[in-house]
């Protein structure tokens, strides 16, 4: 269980990572 959770909470992790990149890029683009 250990070992689904920490797999888990890094995709998550690298998820919201991408998401927040994504979106900086797209107010970047947006704002400028």
């Amino acid at each position: 269980p250990f070992r689904t959770e920490l797999v888990y909470i890094t995709a998550a992790g690298s998820a919201l990572f991408l998401i927040s990149t994504s979106n900086a890029n797209w107010y970047t683009h947006t704002h400028t």
